[in-house]
């Protein structure tokens, strides 16, 4: 998902390790996770944009599944003919490229790095306990995690493999 996009007031409000960019998706989305930007599960995106001072706009035909603009306030941009996670996903992929890279987004390392940060703040590591998946195959346990926290399955199978869960 190719976007462009900085951080709003990049620079003295930006932790140290991201200005240097030595710090991965994971990384901050537990960040924002312990600074108490986000609370309670499943993540509302709406509230954190709001908190980010960011908006969050659903547009028709726009080509690509999201999109960052900056200015004066970041929007970002979502394809309406998503479904409801995916939507969800991809709000959080682009809030990612906002809150890591300074400049467009696009190369896989930026892709991959947003992906990250997006599983991540959706579904937090520290919020699945294997003790709960325990006798579920790894489609059962996708489709948990796809209902607890509002992801699509192939997003929770995803995070599942990552976890070593699945």
């Amino acid at each position: 998902m190719p976007s462009e996009g900085s951080h709003p007031g990049a620079g003295s409000g930006r932790p140290e390790a991201v200005r240097r960019g030595d710090i991965t998706g994971e990384a901050l989305a537990r960040g924002l996770w312990r600074s108490g930007l986000v609370a309670g599960l499943p993540v509302d995106l709406g509230d954190l944009a709001s908190r980010l001072g960011v908006r969050v706009l659903l547009c028709q035909g726009l080509g690509v599944r999201g999109a960052l603009v900056t200015g004066r306030r970041s929007i970002v941009l979502v394809d309406r003919s998503l479904s409801v996670f995916q939507r969800r996903f991809t709000a959080a992929h682009e809030l990612g490229h906002l809150m890591i890279h300074r400049t467009g987004a696009g190369r896989p390392w930026e892709e991959t790095q947003a992906d990250r940060f997006a599983s991540e703040l959706l579904v937090p590591s520290w919020a699945i306990s294997p003790q709960w998946l325990e006798g579920l195959d790894p489609h059962e346990a996708a489709m948990w995690v796809s209902r607890r926290f509002l992801v699509s399955r192939s997003c929770a199978l995803r995070r599942l493999r990552r976890l070593g869960l699945a």
